[in-house]
């Protein structure tokens, strides 16, 4: 096997680099295509897998033929990096720029990258050499050429011109963005100078360093640094927009998986097949060679060894003394001893034979042309017969004899047949239709392996390969026989001018690398198809639990908690199935816990709702009756039959706070306890009696085991009690208790609310007595009130009769009784002849009477005219009243007046004379008295024993 070379190496590292720009390409554009970034990048990233495979495929060029479809590639793709490199960077950094109103400013960058493809396509086509030059097969060293050396084309420099601006404007784009725009975001600056510094970096190498090392070096470096540099770009923009991602994960999982195994499976085909062409060429080379090589070899040895026994009998005796005796016994002789030699004769020197081994006839004539020239003495000569008089195809061999005084004698000849010489020299066939053959220096057949081939050939000094050999072209060689069949072979040439060949059609030689490159492509076909159908399936396997959880998660999610995630596996899948189910379960565990206290808590709350509710309703029935009696009674009924009580009952505390005296009940039994006057000792008889003594709320669930329970014959179905303390400005006026047929009826839950009822029928207990007392209080006021006014209304007008009569002559006072007929007791008016008479009424005290009359011609009195008057009669007796009230009034403030003008004068003397003198002065003239008397008497004064005094 040959030794890989470092071109072969390099050549290897960039099919390498072109498979890494390939399968990363496609991932950025499969993954998320809809992305210009994306895009942009992966169109980017396959451009430079391309230019970097032609690249490689030049490296180890050797003509200018090979290197042609590499420069194609070079030219199409080398001058296109700049604009697309600019479009990437905007993609990347700005794509609202690329997709404004203003994109259409970018689309010349777009032409400047696709100009290079579209002038080389013109030049193949016509032959402009408008950009593409082509190579040059006489000039071309072989290896790698830089792109200039084949596109030095009429626009090469304006390509090139537009390549340069590009760079500059790539380059202020990213200065800018990095250190001057305010706007951009650290991660699109970090991105900038990573940008910057690629830049940078790949502008030295090709400026600089391609000086240093080779240009191709220099150019796989730079496309590594894009592929590193614009696939990292691309990975952090997918990162940070993970969201706009869209797509089933099992498709995007199977493209990703495809993308990145197909290309790589395919690229290890290629190397495999394209190195295994090379070894199955050099092993065919090789084994062709050694075929032609042991030929030469077993040929050499049979030649040398014919010689030398042609040379050898040439100088025995028998045969230089020409006795035909002698020589016949020899060489028959040597005959039984040589199998492979047909013939031993010897000829005299007209050719005729003299003795003979074979089947030749003494006195026989040969050819001359089969003997050797006279001057040949001791050199074998050799011809081929193909006809008779041997029957077959055979080889004459034959040496001068030489006579003892040295003078030419005659001729010893032997005769081969092919067939024996070509199976002791090992010509055979090879493969299915490759051949081996001998000629001698005529280029006549000696030996061969297929008389097929040749039976109709003698001399092949026209033959391919003979030419080539002639030639000094060993090969090996291709040529194409008559029939156009492509044939290879490789010569091997004798020292006295013979030669070997073995030849064998190309098409049998390169049959196992054909069919090993069909059975790799097939292989390769199958690897993929198996890949493509095991990557569905095991994704989908893999997937489809996840679908089944993400259905069953959003069925639980929905409400359904009976769902169950099947466990297929005891991978992480499985183990998450699994939690997930325990989760589940503990969730319907936890719901069903919730739901049945929500249900509990549910019926609760309707209970308590129907207990507010109901307390509700009785506070406000209770609060609208007045009566105190018919407020209890309604209350305990109420209480019985909204709660379903089997009893309720209402003690109120006596006078004495000795007892509990039941007032109200809702059973039979408490209607008999009620006629019997039923009460319980306070602190002492039963559950009521415990309440009203603490005033703290008690519940008997059980009244069989409460030691407080007093056992109630009239009541006999009783399971459970409960009594409420009923409280008034913090002290019991009562005790509401009730009583069920149910054991552990009540809850501390149903005891509050009860005990709000029983606050509020406390409080309308209270409202109900002191309702009772007001209005007894104003009753007795409305009757002291009623009582005073009419003494004061009696006293007024004790003797005094207060008439006014009016007439068309006006008002005119009535002195004494008038003719008015009005009862004091007297409610409505009396309406007789047109004469309409009326009460004067103030507070159920009839003050006086109104009479109405209408002559004849007027009309009667209308029930308005009626209204009109009471209504006016009404509002007459509060004026009368209120005029009586300021007459008192006025009295009074001149009585305080007289009172204060007295005291004055009499504060104003000095001495006791003075003040009686002018107290009965002023008194007198105040009271218009016609004798005022006042006197002063002399009192005892009592002293305490204590020494303080007092005066009575």
């Amino acid at each position: 096997m040959s030794q890989v070379t470092a071109d072969q190496y390099l050549q290897y590292i960039a099919l390498f680099l072109a498979l890494v720009e390939v399968i990363v390409g496609l991932y950025i554009l499969v993954l998320n295509r809809h992305h210009s970034a994306n895009r942009h990048v992966g169109i980017f990233l396959l451009l430079s897998a391309v230019n970097t495979y032609a690249v490689g495929m030049m490296i180890t060029a050797q003509t200018a033929a090979q290197a042609e479809y590499s420069a194609i590639i070079l030219a199409m793709t080398t001058s296109a990096t700049e604009p697309l490199l600019l479009v990437t960077s905007i993609s990347l950094l700005r794509p609202q720029w690329l997709q404004g109103r203003y994109r259409w400013i970018w689309y010349p960058v777009y032409g400047l990258a696709l100009l290079p493809a579209i002038l080389t396509g013109i030049d193949l086509l016509f032959g402009t050499r408008t950009w593409y030059t082509g190579i040059d097969a006489d000039t071309y060293p072989g290896g790698f050429l830089i792109s200039p050396e084949f596109t030095g084309g009429n626009v090469s420099s304006l390509v090139r011109i537009g390549f340069i601006l590009c760079f500059i404007v790539i380059f202020s784009l990213l200065v800018y963005i990095a250190r001057f725009d305010n706007q951009s975001t650290p991660k699109e600056r970090k991105l900038a100078w990573i940008l910057l510094i690629q830049q940078f970096a790949t502008g030295a190498i090709l400026t600089y360093f391609a000086q240093v090392i080779q240009p191709s070096i220099t150019i796989l470096i730079t496309n590594t640094i894009f592929v590193l540099t614009y696939a990292f770009a691309a990975f952090e923009q997918m990162i940070s927009e993970r969201s706009k991602q869209s797509g089933s994960l099992q498709n995007r999982l199977i493209v990703v998986i495809l993308i990145v195994a197909i290309p790589a499976m395919v690229a290890s085909t290629a190397f495999i097949v394209n190195h295994a062409q090379r070894i199955l060429k050099d092993s065919n080379s090789r084994n062709i060679s050694t075929l032609t090589d042991q030929l030469q070899s077993s040929t050499y040895l049979w030649v040398t060894s014919n010689q030398n026994l042609l040379k050898q009998l040439a100088t025995q005796r028998e045969i230089t003394s020409m006795d035909v005796a002698r020589q016949q016994a020899l060489l028959e002789e040597i005959s039984s001893s040589h199998p492979d030699l047909s013939l031993i004769s010897s000829l005299n020197l007209e050719g005729s034979v003299l003795a003979s081994s074979g089947p030749v006839n003494v006195g026989t004539q040969v050819d001359l042309e089969w003997l050797p020239d006279n001057d040949s003495r001791q050199v074998v000569h050799y011809q081929t017969v193909l006809g008779a008089p041997f029957n077959q195809p055979s080889l004459v061999s034959s040496v001068q004899i030489v006579s003892p005084d040295r003078k030419p004698a005659g001729y010893l000849m032997t005769v081969s047949p092919l067939k024996t010489i070509s199976e002791l020299i090992g010509t055979g066939s090879f493969g299915e239709n490759g051949f081996t053959f001998v000629l001698n220096a005529q280029d006549q057949i000696v030996a061969y392996s297929n008389p097929a081939q040749i039976r109709d050939v003698q001399i092949l000094g026209e033959y391919p390969p003979v030419v080539l050999l002639r030639q000094g072209i060993l090969g090996p060689v291709g040529f194409n026989d008559a029939q156009g069949q492509m044939w290879q072979a490789k010569s091997g040439l004798l020292g006295n001018g013979w030669a070997v060949v073995a030849q064998i059609p190309v098409a049998e030689l390169e049959a196992p690398a054909n069919f090993l490159i069909r059975m790799a492509w097939f292989t390769l076909a199958t690897a993929i198809l198996i890949l493509s159908t095991l990557s569905v399936l095991m994704i989908r396997q893999s997937i489809r639990p996840v679908r089944t959880l993400t259905q069953v998660t959003s069925a639980v999610a929905a409400g359904d908690l009976t769902q169950v995630a099947p466990i297929e596996s005891e991978d992480e899948i499985g183990l998450l199935a699994r939690s997930f189910n325990s989760m589940t379960n503990q969730v319907r565990d936890l719901v069903g816990g919730l739901e049945e206290r929500v249900s509990q808590r549910t019926q609760d709350l309707e209970k308590r709702a129907v207990q507010l509710q109901v307390t509700a309703e009785v506070a406000q029935e209770a609060a609208s009756i007045h009566d105190l009696n018919q407020l209890l009674t309604h209350t305990v009924n109420l209480i019985s039959n909204r709660f379903d009580f089997y009893h309720a009952g209402i003690f109120l505390i006596d006078g004495s706070r000795e007892y509990a005296v039941l007032v109200a009940a809702s059973s039979e039994g408490g209607h008999r306890m009620l006629s019997r006057g039923h009460k319980l000792r306070i602190g002492q008889v039963g559950i009521v009696g415990y309440v009203a003594a603490r005033g703290d709320p008690r519940i008997a669930l059980d009244v069989g085991r409460d030691a407080v329970y007093f056992d109630n014959p009239d009541l006999p179905l009783t399971k459970s009690e409960l009594a409420l303390p009923m409280k008034a400005h913090g002290q019991v006026i009562g005790i509401l208790d009730v009583q069920s047929v149910k054991a552990a009826a009540f809850t501390d839950e149903d005891s509050a609310i009860l005990q709000i009822l029983a606050d509020q029928i406390a409080l309308a207990i209270e409202n109900a007595r002191l309702l009772q007392s007001s209005e007894d209080a104003l009753k007795e006021l409305e009757t002291l009130y009623r009582q005073q006014v009419e003494q004061a209304w009696e006293q007024r007008l004790e003797n005094t009769i207060i008439a006014y009569t009016y007439d068309h002559m006006g008002v005119h006072p009535m002195p004494g009784r008038t003719d008015i007929e009005v009862s004091p007791q007297a409610q409505e008016p009396v309406y007789e002849d047109r004469t309409l008479c009326l009460p004067i009424r103030l507070r159920e005290i009839t003050l006086g009477g109104l009479e109405l009359k209408r002559g004849a011609d007027d009309p009667p009195w209308s029930p308005e005219d009626i209204e009109v008057v009471e209504t006016t009669m009404k509002q007459v007796a509060l004026t009368l009243e209120s005029s009586r009230l300021k007459e008192i009034e006025r009295k009074r403030i001149q009585k305080e007046q007289l009172i204060s003008q007295i005291s004055a004068q009499t504060q104003s003397a000095l001495d006791l004379d003075t003040v009686m003198k002018r107290a009965v002065l002023e008194i007198g003239q105040a009271l218009k008295a016609e004798k005022v008397q006042i006197e002063l008497k002399d009192y005892d004064l009592a002293v305490s024993p204590a020494g303080n005094g007092a005066h009575e």
